[in-house]
C-alpha cells in the first residue's frame, strides 16, 4: 500500500517560520539553551520545533487522493483567522480541538499502552492491521477530515501548535518601515515568541495518534525523532517538548555535555533542582571566595575589570613595551575615557595617567597597528615578525594599566589606575602558583595538554604553546582553584543528595566554570563603546587582542553560577507540564504528565546505536563542510571539562582531546602532512592537495552518516535536513551522500535563519537561510540519460529562482534555494548516466556538481532577465552579467575564489584567463576574489577614459563613466556621455539601474554609504539627466526585494 507523504514534502510555511525564526537571537533574548554553555552555528527552536512537527505530520489530500503541490505559498497570512492577534490568550485557538482526535469509526478500538500511560478518561484511540506496512493515505485522510474539517484548519492549527499566532512577516516589515523612518513602534507582533509557546496536550496526542497509524508494529505510539549531529541541542529539544522519544548523538563531548544539560536532566529533575544548584553552588563559591581573596585588592568598589595590555621587550632597552591597539577605556556617547603613558626609559616602568574626557586623537593613540608596534621608550618601530618570535621564546608578558569597576552608590561604570596594592595581591598569587604547581600538576588539574596545530594557529604564533598558556597566572590560579573546590562540594554534597543529583550538580557547576573561562583569558577583549569584557567566543576563531580583561576572580564563579541558575530555570520551565486545557479545566494526570527526557549519546553519526527501522522521522543539521571547526574550538572548553567532570561523568572525560579524525567537517590542516602538492601552481598528474583530502574527507563522513540514518529510518518515515553554505562543493557533497545512502528528495524550502546583525554574518558574502530538505526512502526507477532530463532541471531551477525571489529571498540564498529544487529531480531519476564510459568500461555516473552548475547557470540567466525586468533587448554582455551577478549574489566585494569560478562558468567565462587578466574586473589571492573598484580597474588600464572609441563591454563603459565621475563630477560626465552618443542610452541606463540595485548600500557610521561604488551610482543618478527618473533602493534593505 501507498505510505502518507509527510506535510513538510508538500506545504510548509518557510517564509513566516523564518520571520518567526529571526526572533528567536533578539539582540539580549537569546533562548534559554542557547545561554547555558557555548556552542556554535546553532539553529533556532522555532526553525527546530516547525522541521519536527511537519516532518511527522501527513500532508492533507484531496477528494481524488490528490496531495497539495509542495511549492505552495511559503507565507500563510493569518489575518483570516479572528482568534490571532485578537485578544486570544496565547496556547488557546478558536479550533474545536478536543485533548484526543475524534478517529474515524472504524478505527476506533483500543491502543496499546504508550510508556505505561493510558489515553485519559473520555479519549479515543485508534488500532489499525499491524500486517500492513502503512495504512491507506485514505484512512488518514479520514483522520484529517474528522480532526480539522478543511485543509486551511489543519494548517492554521499546524501554526499554532508551534507558536506562531499573528504574521511575523508583516510585523517585521513594520519594524523595518520604522527603523527606516527614525520612528518608534510598539511590538507589532502581538504575541510572544513562538519557542516560549509550551506545545498543549492535545498537540501532542495528536502526534501520537499519527505516529500510531504508521507504525508497522505493535509498539509504543510516542513519536521516534533522532537527530545524529546533536550540536547545541535545539532539534532534540523540541522533539522532546512535542512528546517525542528524542534521541541524539554527538561525536564531540562537549556538546554531548551540552546536550545532557538541555535535552536530558532540565525533563528529570524539573525546575525544582534550581534551588539545590543555587544553594550547594552559593556553597562552592564561598569556598573558592575565601581561597582567592587574598589574590585581589579589595575596596568598598563592584570590580568589573582588570585591563591589560600584551607586551614584549623593546629591541632597544629590553624593558616590555605594551602593545596597544588604542588608548581607549570608554568609548560612550556619555562618556570618553582614555589613558596616556608615561614611561621612563631608565627604570623601565610605565606611569599611566587617565583622561577624563578625553579627545579622539588622545584616545586614538596607538603603539601597535596592522603589524608594527612602536617602543614607547625609545620611539623605534619593530614589525610582527620580532613579536612573533619573542613571543614563541616566551618573552611576551601583560601590563595592568586599569581597573573597570562599579562605584559604592552602583551609578556608571568608572575606572582607576592599578596601585601598589594591586600589584601586591598580583605577586601573591604567582608565588601561590609555584608553590602549588607540582601538587595541582600531579593531580591532573592543570591544562597543560599542547595546543594542536590546526585551522588557526594563532595562540602557537604568539607563544601560547599549551591550552595553560592561554591565561594569566592570575586567571589560572582562581580556575584551579574552582575545579579544586567543586571536587571537594561534590564529595560533602555525595552524603546527602542521590547519583542522578550529584551528576546535575557536577555538570552545571563545570558549566558555570566554562563560563568564566569563556570570559576570564587572555583571548578575551575589554570593549570600550560597550564597557563590558567581550568573551573569547565573540567570532568562530581564536582570534587575539592586543588588550584584554579579567573579570573579578572573587565574584567570576558567582556571576557564572547565577548566569546557569537562571537558563536552568529557564530551560525547565520550557519542559513543565501542561496542567490546563484551553478552556481552563484541569487535564488528566496521564496528558499532563512530564516529558521524558531526550536521550544523548557520545558516538558518531557514521555507528549509530539503534536498530534497523526504529525511527519514524529524522531532523538533523549536520555540519556544514568547512564553516565551523567544531572540535578545534572546543577544545578550549574540554580541557577544563574534563577536569571538572571527572567525579560523575567519566565517560566524557576520558578523550586526552576531542576527536578530529572522525569529525565530518573539511579541515585542511587535518591533512597538510598528506598532501603531495601545495595547490599553487601546476599540480602533477595524481598528485593530490591538502584541501582535496579534506573534501574527500568530509563526503566520506557525510555519506557514511546518512547510510546509517538510512539504515535506522523506517519505511515509511522522513528524514529532514538543514543546511546553509553557499559553496556548490558543500552541496555536491550533501547531495552525493544522500543518493547514495538511497535517499529521494521530496522537498526543498529556505528558511531566513541568520540574523543580518550576526558577527559571524555581517558585512560578509554568507547565505542568511537556512534550506530544508526533507527526504525519503528511494524505490526502484529505471535509470536515464543526463540529456533527457536536462530540460527538467532547467525548468526547475528556472521555477525555482523566481518563486524564491518573490517569497522575499535575495543574493545567493536564491541560488542555494533553487539547489535543492534540482537535486529533487535528480533524486527522482537516479541512477542518471552521462552516456560516456568510465574508467573501468562501466557506465559513468554524473556528479551532483555537474547539476548544481546548471541550475546556477539558469538562475543566472533567470535573475539578469528579472534585472531587466524581462526587456531582452537590453541583454548585456558575459563579463557585464559576471560583475552583476557577483554583487548581486554575494553582496560583498569579497568571496570565496571556488565560488568566483563557479559564478564564471555559469557566464561561460573563464576566470584567470578573462575576467582576472583581460578585463581586470577582479583579483584572486589566498583562496579569495574581491571585485575591483572602476579606480582600481582604470589604474590596472583595464579601459581608458579618453578616447572617443567606444569601449568593448557594457561594464567598462559603466566603470569609465565611475571614474569620471569621481574624479572630475557632473559636468565632465555629461560632455562624456555626449561625446560618446551615450547620454540618450536606455541601455546604459537600465544597467545603472541594475547596479545601484545589487551593490549594497550599507552606510558607515556617519551615515555615508560605505562603498565607493554605491556612492559614485547615487551620485550618478542624482546629478546626470540620464538616471534623474531612476528610483534609489529602500535604505538599509538593500538587495531584499530584487524582484518586486
Amino acid at each position: 500500500m501507498s505510505k502518507p507523504r509527510p506535510l513538510i514534502t508538500r506545504w510548509f510555511p518557510a517564509a513566516t517560520i523564518g520571520a518567526e525564526s529571526l526572533r528567536d537571537v533578539s539582540a539580549g533574548q537569546q533562548p534559554p539553551p542557547n545561554r547555558l554553555h557555548v556552542w556554535w552555528a546553532r539553529r533556532p527552536l522555532t526553525t527546530a520545533r516547525a522541521a519536527v512537527v511537519a516532518t511527522l505530520l501527513p500532508a492533507w489530500q484531496d477528494p481524488e487522493g490528490i496531495q497539495p503541490h509542495e511549492h505552495a505559498p511559503t507565507r500563510y497570512p493569518m489575518d483570516a483567522n479572528p482568534s490571532v492577534g485578537s485578544g486570544v490568550p496565547q496556547g488557546e485557538s478558536s479550533l474545536k480541538l478536543s485533548s484526543a482526535p475524534v478517529l474515524p469509526t472504524r478505527l476506533v478500538g483500543t491502543s496499546p499502552s504508550d510508556s505505561g500511560q493510558s489515553g485519559g478518561a473520555g479519549s479515543t484511540t485508534a488500532s489499525v492491521d499491524r500486517n500492513q506496512s502503512s495504512p491507506p493515505p485514505s484512512e488518514i485522510q479520514e483522520l484529517l477530515n474528522s480532526t480539522f474539517g478543511s485543509e486551511s484548519e489543519y494548517r492554521r492549527w499546524f501554526l499554532e501548535a508551534i507558536g506562531i499566532k499573528g504574521d511575523p512577516v508583516v510585523a517585521r516589515q513594520q519594524i523595518v518601515e520604522a527603523v527606516q523612518s527614525g520612528n518608534r513602534i510598539k511590538n507589532p507582533y502581538g504575541y510572544n515568541r513562538a519557542f516560549t509557546s509550551n506545545p498543549l496536550p492535545e498537540h501532542r496526542q495528536f502526534l501520537k495518534t499519527i505516529t500510531y497509524f504508521q507504525k508497522d508494529t505493535a509498539e509504543s505510539n510516542q513519536p521516534v525523532v533522532l537527530d545524529p549531529f546533536g550540536g547545541g541541542g535545539s532539534i532534540p529539544f523540541e522533539a522532546a517538548r512535542y512528546g517525542c522519544h528524542g534521541l541524539t548523538t554527538e561525536l564531540n563531548p562537549v556538546a554531548t555535555a551540552i546536550l545532557h544539560g538541555t535535552v536530558d536532566l532540565p525533563f528529570r529533575l524539573g525546575e525544582g533542582f534550581s534551588e539545590t544548584l543555587s544553594q550547594w553552588g552559593e556553597y562552592w563559591c564561598q569556598l573558592i571566595n575565601d581561597r582567592l581573596a587574598r589574590f585581589f585588592h579589595r575596596t568598598d568598589e563592584q570590580r568589573l575589570a582588570c585591563v591589560w595590555a600584551l607586551t614584549v621587550p623593546c629591541p632597544t632597552t629590553g624593558h616590555p613595551t605594551p602593545l596597544l591597539p588604542n588608548h581607549w577605556l570608554a568609548r560612550t556617547a556619555q562618556q570618553k575615557v582614555a589613558i596616556k603613558l608615561h614611561p621612563d626609559s631608565e627604570t623601565g616602568r610605565i606611569s599611566i595617567e587617565l583622561l577624563g574626557s578625553a579627545t579622539v586623537s588622545e584616545g586614538n593613540q596607538f603603539t601597535y597597528k596592522r603589524g608594527a608596534a612602536t617602543s614607547v621608550f625609545t620611539g623605534d618601530t619593530f614589525d610582527g615578525k620580532y613579536i612573533a618570535s619573542e613571543a614563541q621564546a616566551g618573552r611576551m608578558g601583560h601590563l595592568l594599566y586599569a581597573i573597570a569597576y562599579r562605584p559604592a552608590n552602583g551609578r556608571g561604570t568608572q575606572f582607576r589606575v592599578p596601585v601598589d596594592e594591586d600589584f601586591a595581591a598580583l605577586g601573591k598569587a604567582e608565588q601561590y602558583l609555584k608553590v602549588n604547581w607540582d601538587k595541582w600538576d600531579a593531580k591532573g588539574l592543570i591544562p597543560t595538554e599542547p595546543f594542536p596545530s590546526g585551522s588557526d594557529n594563532r595562540p602557537l604564533t604568539y607563544g601560547m604553546l599549551r591550552w595553560c598558556d592561554m591565561f594569566t597566572t592570575r586567571q589560572l590560579v582562581a580556575l584551579v582553584t574552582a575545579v579544586e573546590c567543586l571536587h571537594e562540594v561534590l564529595e560533602e554534597a555525595s552524603d546527602e543528595l542521590d547519583l542522578d543529583t550529584l551528576k546535575a550538580l557536577n555538570l552545571y557547576l563545570a558549566f558555570a566554570i566554562d563560563k568564566v573561562v569563556d570570559y576570564n583569558s587572555r583571548l578575551t577583549m575589554w570593549d570600550p563603546t560597550y564597557l563590558k569584557v567581550a568573551h573569547v567566543f565573540s567570532q568562530h576563531n581564536f582570534s587575539l587582542s592586543w588588550t584584554f580583561a579579567e573579570m573579578e576572580g572573587i565574584d567570576a564563579c558567582r556571576w557564572g553560577l547565577k548566569q546557569v541558575v537562571d537558563c536552568y530555570r529557564d530551560i525547565s520551565k520550557l519542559v513543565g507540564r501542561a496542567q490546563v486545557s484551553r478552556n481552563g479545566a484541569l487535564l488528566p494526570d496521564q496528558v499532563s504528565a512530564p516529558l521524558l527526557p531526550a536521550e544523548p549519546t557520545l558516538t558518531s553519526a557514521t555507528t549509530l546505536p539503534y536498530e534497523d527501522q526504529s525511527v519514524d522521522a529524522i531532523v538533523t543539521d549536520p555540519p556544514y563542510y568547512d564553516n565551523v571547526m567544531y572540535a578545534e574550538l572546543s577544545d578550549y572548553f574540554y580541557v577544563w571539562l574534563k577536569r571538572s567532570l571527572k567525579p560523575y561523568w567519566p565517560e566524557l572525560c576520558r578523550q586526552h582531546l576531542s576527536d578530529k579524525d572522525n569529525e565530518a567537517v573539511s579541515n585542511r590542516a587535518r591533512f597538510a602532512d598528506m598532501a603531495t602538492h601545495s595547490g599553487r601552481g601546476k599540480k602533477p598528474p595524481g598528485a593530490v592537495t591538502a584541501q582535496e583530502l579534506a573534501e574527500a574527507h568530509y563526503q566520506s563522513m557525510i555519506a557514511r552518516a546518512f547510510a546509517e540514518a538510512y539504515r535506522v529510518l523506517r519505511d515509511h518515515g522522513a528524514m529532514t535536513v538543514m543546511f546553509t553554505h553557499k559553496r556548490a562543493d558543500a552541496w555536491n557533497a550533501l547531495a552525493t551522500g544522500l543518493l547514495n545512502a538511497g535517499f529521494r528528495i521530496e522537498s526543498s524550502w529556505p528558511v531566513s535563519t541568520e540574523s543580518e546583525h550576526s558577527l559571524h554574518q555581517k558585512g560578509k558574502n554568507a547565505a542568511n537561510a537556512t534550506i530544508l530538505l526533507t527526504c525519503t526512502k528511494r524505490g526502484s526507477s529505471e535509470p536515464v540519460w543526463w540529456d533527457d532530463i536536462q530540460s527538467e532541471v532547467r525548468k526547475a531551477a528556472h521555477e525555482a529562482a523566481i518563486r524564491h525571489a518573490e517569497d522575499g529571498l535575495a543574493g545567493v540564498d536564491v541560488t542555494l534555494a533553487s539547489f535543492g529544487s534540482v537535486l529533487s529531480v535528480l533524486s527522482r531519476h537516479w541512477p542518471v548516466y552521462t552516456g560516456n564510459l568510465d574508467a573501468d568500461g562501466n557506465r559513468q555516473i554524473i556528479s551532483p556538481e555537474v547539476v548544481l552548475n546548471l541550475a546556477r547557470e539558469e538562475v543566472g540567466r533567470t535573475k539578469i532577465a528579472r534585472l531587466l525586468q524581462g526587456r531582452q533587448e537590453y541583454q548585456f554582455d558575459p563579463p557585464t552579467q559576471w560583475w552583476l551577478l557577483a554583487w548581486h549574489d554575494f553582496g560583498a566585494p569579497k568571496f570565496p575564489a571556488s565560488e568566483a569560478i563557479k559564478l564564471s562558468h555559469a557566464t561561460h567565462l573563464d576566470l584567470e584567463t578573462e575576467l582576472r587578466k583581460s578585463w581586470r574586473l577582479v583579483e584572486t589571492k589566498s583562496g579569495t576574489a574581491e571585485i575591483l573598484t572602476p579606480a582600481r580597474r582604470f589604474e590596472a588600464r583595464a579601459f581608458q577614459v579618453d578616447s572617443l572609441y567606444l569601449l568593448d563591454t557594457w561594464i567598462d563603459r559603466l566603470h569609465a563613466l565611475m571614474v569620471i565621475h569621481e574624479q572630475d563630477g557632473a559636468v565632465a560626465s555629461r560632455q562624456w556621455l555626449g561625446d560618446r552618443e551615450l547620454d540618450q542610452s536606455q541601455h546604459l541606463k537600465e544597467l545603472v539601474d541594475a547596479a545601484l540595485r545589487v551593490v549594497p548600500r550599507h552606510r558607515n557610521s556617519n551615515g555615508e554609504l560605505a562603498l565607493p561604488e554605491a556612492r559614485t551610482l547615487e551620485s550618478m543618478r542624482q546629478t546626470l539627466d540620464l538616471f534623474h527618473d531612476l528610483e534609489p533602493p529602500a535604505p538599509g534593505i538593500a538587495q531584499m526585494d530584487l524582484y518586486g
